[in-house]
């Protein structure tokens, strides 16, 4: 008979304590029946701390005072704890699941029934999730007025460190969409009353910019997808971080992008389109009468679909023409509606 535990953490060290001196207190009782001593692996802090704890059923019973018997109908019949399995089939509970098992325990000595206890784990796992993500939300809240405190002493160095701290700790597609983009929309509307100026803006521009240029570029040595995006502003859009942040989203959903930049004429995103053959063409800023009637002209010529992406939702200016769609500014709503466009132009060649 082995068991083997893994502790990391202060509770669950506790349990390491109780552990081994259940071994000692049975040794005598084990080797007279003939039994294999408990296997016990002692590992370095380093390796404990990487590790996922692991309690055979019997090693629970002990530690919860919660006869076998009734574990086991608790997860048979009531589905309450159900424990991974070894190769040989044995249970092996994690930290986990005891802690499960001890708020059971703790519902039952307060006269609640076994059958609605799982209503108020379930509850209880709902109450945890919401305040993490609350956690969460204060976090990217916190980053964000650091950075902005940092954009307006025009402190590069700070700026970079929050900048640094964020993407060691999350995956770039959430620190494009809940800090990057984010300090971009409050840098807009702080400009447009008067609470920032044009350096704050251009001071985080330009430190973002090199930032995506340089992310944009690890990515492009990666082997194109089988799906090519290529990407502009309309006429008249001088701006093109947004352009730049959308392509760089899109990439690391698995698009090949190509960047065509600001201010593009129409005539010169057909003539790259005709040249590349994209799968769609994107095009971001603001709709106004002439640009309407130049897109629609445009589209029936395009060998591709073409997204509109506006910084502002107009309803004034719908699309009817077929191949022709405006798609939301949000990344994530964006990129499942680029892979329909992709899918149904698919299905209208076959």
């Amino acid at each position: 008979m082995s068991k083997l535990l893994h502790p990391s953490s202060e509770p669950s060290k506790r349990m390491w304590e109780f552990y081994k001196k259940w071994i000692q207190k049975n040794r005598n009782n084990l080797q007279a029946n003939g039994l294999d001593l408990p296997r016990v692996n002692i590992m370095s802090e380093k390796t404990i701390q990487s590790n996922v704890q692991a309690y055979a059923i019997g090693t629970v019973a002990e530690i919860t005072q919660v006869n076998p018997i009734t574990l086991r109908a608790w997860e048979h019949r009531y589905r309450l704890v159900v424990p991974q399995r070894n190769p040989n089939g044995r249970r092996l509970y994690s930290q986990s699941d005891v802690d499960k098992i001890q708020a059971i325990v703790n519902w039952v000595n307060q006269g609640v029934p076994i059958g609605q206890v799982r209503k108020l784990l379930n509850t209880a796992e709902v109450n945890e999730k919401k305040q993490a993500k609350n956690t969460l939300s204060n976090r990217w809240t916190d980053y964000q007025r650091q950075m902005l405190c940092a954009i307006q002493q025009l402190d590069i160095h700070a700026l970079d460190d929050i900048y640094n701290e964020a993407i060691s700790l999350y995956p770039f597609p959430l620190v494009l969409k809940n800090l990057i983009e984010k300090i971009l929309t409050i840098l807009g509307e702080d400009w447009e009353i008067k609470k920032v100026g044009v350096a704050e803006e251009h001071f985080f521009s330009s430190y973002i910019r090199n930032k995506i240029g340089a992310r944009l570029l690890h990515l492009t040595s990666r082997r194109p997808s089988a799906s090519t995006l290529l990407l502009a502003c309309l006429p008249g859009e001088i701006h093109d971080l947004g352009l730049l942040c959308f392509a760089l989203y899109a990439m690391e959903n698995g698009f090949h992008c190509i960047l065509l930049g600001a201010n593009l004429p129409l005539n010169e995103l057909e003539r790259a389109a005709n040249r590349v053959k994209p799968d769609v063409s994107v095009l971001f800023g603001q709709l106004d009468e002439t640009l309407y009637v130049g897109i629609k002209k445009l589209g029936r010529r395009l060998p591709c679909s073409l997204a509109i992406v506006e910084r502002e939702t107009n309803d004034k200016f719908s699309f009817s023409t077929k191949g022709i769609f405006k798609i939301s500014k949000d990344f994530t709503t964006a990129m499942r509606m680029i892979q329909k466009m992709i899918a149904l132009k698919k299905k209208t060649m076959e």
